[in-house]
């Protein structure tokens, strides 16, 4: 008896032990909606984004020498997914992140938390640059990403 005790408390601090040492998922982790104002429609925002834990993995040349490149989805609906235009996160300067395309072009917004929300600047580049529009550098716009649930119709 004692020695399945033994046992048993061996195991329980074992699990415990083990289930500590997992770092937490980034608190920018989750779904968010675009708000819906000129700024979104300048920059022809989707519904919004998913930003996962998971790695981006490989085959992306240009974010090659980054670290910490996670996956993120855009979201089409409240539960419609898409790889384009969104497809990348990474942490960027202070506590801001990148969010973009890994093959390059798109959108690139810089987004910092604000509270539960993300709060930043986008800006166009490369193939989403409107047709007939100059192709020159662009001026940044805000964007607002407000938090909502996962997957909510």
């Amino acid at each position: 008896m004692t020695r399945a005790l033994s046992l048993g408390s061996v195991l329980v601090l074992t699990l415990g032990w083990s289930c500590a040492s997992v770092p937490p998922a980034d608190p920018a982790v989750g779904c968010y909606q675009f708000e819906r104002n000129a700024w979104a429609r300048t920059l022809g925002l989707p519904w919004g984004l998913v930003l996962e834990d998971a790695g981006l993995g490989t085959g992306w040349p240009l974010l090659a020498d980054r670290t910490d490149v996670r996956r993120a989805a855009t979201a089409t609906s409240p539960t419609q997914r898409a790889d384009h235009p969104l497809g990348y996160w990474a942490p960027a300067a202070g506590d801001s992140i990148e969010v973009g395309h890994p093959g390059g072009g798109g959108l690139v917004l810089t987004l910092a938390r604000s509270g539960r929300d993300l709060i930043g600047r986008g800006v166009a580049a490369g193939d989403a640059v409107p047709l007939g529009g100059a192709s020159g550098p662009r001026a940044p716009v805000t964007v607002v990403a407000r938090r909502v649930l996962c997957d909510a119709s």
